[in-house]
């Protein structure tokens, strides 16, 4: 009880006080010159880079071009992947598909969006890659597409040549150009009348 009155007295004493100094509270906001603020209200926020603090480290990353379909051939388009490249990163962003911007000017993908793809080297110069089922969804024309824009994006590896294909872990002969199925791998040549436009092609009129 006492402690609790002792308290109430000084928090009395305090008020009497401050209200003798004249202090009062301003019911609409004012402008206070710098001058007159406090030292350390106008100090920015603590850099999150300074001293004593590790700096922020940054991946490295390498242009990679892949594939993508305009005007019914695939076209090159830049992309970034960790270092270093290889063939799955460079499918990987293959399948994330072009971008808004790229997509107002014509540029899509023939890949459905649900397709997977998986890829192993066989040799030096090969790689087996792996679809997933939904990609033998859709038009044969659709596949052939999608077919270039893998084998184009896959051999812009450096030493990368030619592709073969399985479906879902199967061996599978895929549609060509050509209108013939084959197993064997595939180079660019396969896929030659599908290859990229001139620059001047592709320019807007």
């Amino acid at each position: 009880m006492r402690r609790t009155v002792a308290v109430v007295a000084m928090a009395i004493a305090v008020a009497v006080f401050i209200g003798g100094c004249g202090v009062q509270a301003d019911r609409n906001p004012k402008t206070v010159a710098p001058a007159n603020v406090p030292y350390g209200l106008l100090e920015g926020a603590p850099s999150t880079t300074g001293p004593g603090r590790p700096p922020v480290r940054t991946v490295p990353t390498t242009p990679v071009f892949v594939y993508f379909v305009r005007a019914g051939r695939v076209q090159a388009t830049v992309r970034h992947v960790t270092a270093p490249v290889t063939v799955q990163k460079t499918l990987a962003e293959l399948l994330i598909g072009p971008a808004e911007a790229e997509a107002a000017e014509g540029v899509r993908t023939a890949i459905n969006p649900a397709a997977g793809v998986q890829a192993k080297r066989l040799d030096a110069a090969t790689f087996l890659i792996d679809l997933s089922p939904e990609f033998a969804q859709g038009p044969t024309s659709e596949q052939v597409l999608g077919l270039a824009q893998i084998v184009f994006t896959a051999t812009e590896v450096p030493g990368v040549t030619g592709v073969r294909f399985t479906l879902d872990g199967a061996p599978v002969e895929v549609p060509t150009p050509s209108g013939t199925l084959t197993s064997d791998p595939l180079t660019r040549d396969a896929f030659a009348d599908l290859g990229p436009l001139p620059p001047d092609v592709l320019a807007p009129a």
